[in-house]
């Protein structure tokens, strides 16, 4: 008793007990040598891991090739983030794991980060919490992005090098699964916004048969336009990009291999309109994803796993500081700012659409943004993923006030539940830029814990609810109700289409 109370006492005063001084750093033994990680919180880390070889010189735009490391490797800090907008760099092509520390045969669940398949970071979402408290090993996976990742360009690439990252990723994972104590054969997919649409896609990926059980999307639909493109239109742009770096002419690949992150960075390109913000979306037609995504879904074909996918519901209120100020502007305005979203369709949209009596053009926009990009295309996918015989589990995050910290924005107003907003309830763990759990109210603090078990008991075992949760059945395609994520106030709940205008959405851009 008195050595237990000397002990507390001393780590209460912030000093380091008799014989814990020399704890050793845990150690992973993985293919390549052996990792030496750091214990943080009763779980072990192990960061900056890389899992292909440096993607640069003749690498550049190539499907990743095996990691060169060996020996023994320092795993205690985050690898460089995948270049983007100028910083980053292209040696960046690293994961990091999370474990309890006597793991063993435990769900492996990978997260790939969004951001519009041009930003976002690994080491933004920490799985701690979720190892932890959960007994799941997470990994968390950088791929490459934008020009370096999803350009395609005749004779140098096809695109979609970031997606080919992401499976080698897995596959590095799956190789070391004994190691880090995890379970080869029950690996989930998860990711968020570009993440789970990066996922969706991968879904139609032949080579990818076997390498995960599960996935979960939050917030990304491939059926929705901007998260595709179709091989040809890639390649053109691909051409665009050359010639302006004058690379046009002759042995192209090596024009383009030879020239500076700053020269190639140089080059802007853009999306198909003024409110897509995804310039270089994953590519159709390759030897990757053979198919358009969605004629994929539409005849009922893709990988036979389990899904977890579901959106936000006010998910567009998120991008209401960043939209142009054309669309804040008065109401004789708002049918200009509906022009730019769908040119052909401004007098439809104004009439779906109506602004409230209390409503500023930018909330309708936001509104209709959120039917458009997430929720219709999501509900078409659930539903062809249910009527295909997956189990398919659909949610809607509905919490009306969660918490917000906006990078760089002041007086921001109340954005309901914003894109994002599930990512501190689901990890458990402050989002950099977006929310901290720290901010939960008591009854948000409960519909965290219940979703962090929704998460992880589909990791295990394919399948969200357990004894002290809200029964959360698959989506019957015929009588279609949506698992309402809300403090206080989880139920299943009908008519998702009809509130999101799903059917009018999947008709205008060729869903049937």
């Amino acid at each position: 008793m008195k050595r237990w109370l000397a002990w507390t006492l001393l780590t209460l005063a912030g000093l380091t007990p008799p014989g814990l001084a020399q704890a050793a750093a845990p150690e992973l033994q993985v293919e390549q040598g052996t990792l030496s990680g750091k214990a943080v919180g009763g779980v072990q880390q192990f960061l900056g891991v890389p899992f292909a070889a440096p993607p640069l010189g003749p690498l550049r735009w190539q499907p990743p090739q095996p990691p060169v490391w060996s020996g023994k490797r320092d795993a205690t800090a985050f690898g460089p983030v995948c270049a983007q907008g100028g910083g980053g760099s292209e040696d960046c092509l690293t994961l990091n794991i999370y474990r309890p520390p006597n793991a063993k045969n435990a769900p492996l669940l990978v997260w790939i980060h969004g951001g519009f398949f041009t930003g976002g970071d690994a080491s933004v979402f920490d799985g701690s919490a979720l190892a932890r408290e959960r007994g799941v090993v997470v990994a968390t996976v950088n791929y490459r992005l934008g020009i370096y990742g999803f350009l395609a360009v005749p004779g140098v690439t096809d695109g979609n090098a970031g997606l080919h990252d992401i499976l080698a990723a897995v596959r590095w994972l799956r190789q070391n699964a004994a190691s880090i104590g995890a379970d080869a054969g029950n690996v989930t997919l998860a990711g968020q916004s570009a993440g789970a649409a990066a996922i969706c896609t991968l879904l139609t990926a032949p080579t990818a048969a076997g390498l995960f059980q599960k996935a979960i999307l939050q917030s990304g639909s491939c059926a929705a336009p901007i998260f595709h493109t179709p091989l040809n239109d890639a390649r053109r742009k691909g051409e665009v990009f050359a010639r302006a770096l004058r690379c046009d002419r002759g042995d192209v690949a090596a024009c383009l291999r030879g020239k500076s992150r700053a020269e190639l960075d140089a080059v802007r390109l853009t999306g198909r309109s003024p409110v897509d913000p995804v310039p270089l979306p994953p590519v159709y037609g390759d030897a990757l994803i053979p198919r358009r995504p969605q004629d994929v879904f539409a005849q009922g074909q893709g990988l036979k796993v389990a899904v977890l996918l579901g959106i936000n519901r006010d998910e567009g209120q998120i991008f209401e500081p960043y939209l142009p100020e054309l669309l804040r502007g008065s109401r004789t305005l708002y049918r200009a700012g509906l022009t730019l979203i769908h040119p052909l369709q401004a007098r439809a949209l104004g009439g779906r659409y109506p602004l409230r009596s209390d409503e500023q053009p930018i909330r309708a926009v936001t509104r209709l943004l959120t039917d458009q990009v997430f929720a219709c295309p999501t509900s078409w996918l659930a539903g062809k993923l249910a009527g295909a015989g997956m189990p398919t589990y659909f949610y809607e995050f509905s919490d009306p006030r969660p918490p917000l910290q906006l990078a760089g924005k002041v007086n921001v107003p109340n954005l309901g539940a914003y894109h994002g907003a599930e990512l501190a309830y689901v990890l458990d763990t402050p989002v950099v830029g977006v929310s901290d759990p720290a901010q939960f109210s008591p009854a948000q603090a409960k519909l965290a814990a219940q979703m962090g078990e929704y998460w992880t008991n589909f990791a295990r075992s394919g399948q969200p609810a357990s004894l002290g949760l809200t029964v959360w059945p698959t989506l019957n395609p015929a009588f279609p109700q949506v698992m309402t994520l809300e403090p206080g106030a989880t139920a299943l709940k009908p008519n998702f289409d009809g509130r999101h205008q799903c059917d009018y959405w999947n008709a205008l851009e060729g869903r049937p």
